[in-house]
């Protein structure tokens, strides 16, 4: 499947000579634009992996629509690829200043564009799965929150027995507000009729990283039995 590249340049000549190199990979679709300000008004159209960037451009530069596109949340991660006539050091490192993931300086190599372009590109789109996969791992990470809290009684304590976490269903069987839990013992719970062996053999196990397994009698703020 072909991915969307875009040429900002004002010289039509240079966008033609660039996108002929690049549809001869058969890899990509080109879009251009004569002006900075409208290859950014192409961005809020189309998604695209990669930017093709000319420097000198009359109203608007390059530098200045590069930091244009890595201050907007919605295009900050698309590579930009500084395409330009300006050789000396100083252009270069500006790009990169800027916010460029690359330069290239005119005329440029066919070889060196065709490999630098897939390069990044490539770069781009695994990347974008790979967050897109931590994404997914992370809503599901919350709905199984979610489905604990509304069916478990979860709390979390420090090795000392200090309670630093509980979630919404302990505080609602144990009646104490999570203000009233975190930052105390977790003997707040326990009920008098808990033999101390029991509750030690508990907290042992649970500091060695173990599980323990069992049945605890709790007693909530009430007085009542859980």
């Amino acid at each position: 499947m072909k991915t969307d590249i875009l040429i900002i340049d004002d010289n039509p000549k240079n966008i033609q000579l660039a996108a002929n190199v690049l549809k001869s990979t058969n890899l990509y679709n080109i879009f251009f634009a004569t002006s900075a300000q409208k290859g950014i008004d192409q961005l809020k159209k189309r998604e695209f992996s990669l930017i093709l960037l000319d420097i000198n451009m009359p109203i608007m530069n390059g530098y200045e629509a590069a930091k244009i596109i890595k201050n907007d949340p919605n295009t900050s991660k698309i590579p930009i690829l500084f395409l330009s006539a300006n050789a000396d050091q100083e252009s270069i490192n500006k790009g990169f200043e800027y916010g460029g993931a690359d330069y290239i300086t005119k005329p440029f190599q066919e070889v060196e564009l065709t490999h630098r372009v897939k390069t990044h590109v490539e770069l781009y789109i695994s990347h974008k799965k790979l967050q897109g996969e931590v994404d997914e791992s992370r809503i599901l990470l919350e709905q199984y929150k979610q489905a604990m809290d509304a069916g478990l009684i979860v709390s979390k304590t420090d090795t000392k027995g200090i309670i630093t976490y509980a979630n919404d269903k302990f505080c609602d069987i144990s009646q104490y507000s999570r203000q009233e839990l975190i930052g105390h013992s977790h003997s707040i719970i326990r009920h008098p009729n808990t033999p101390s062996h029991l509750f030690k053999e508990l907290w042992e196990t649970v500091k060695q990283k173990q599980t323990w397994h069992g049945s605890l009698e709790n007693r909530a703020k009430d007085g009542s039995s859980y």
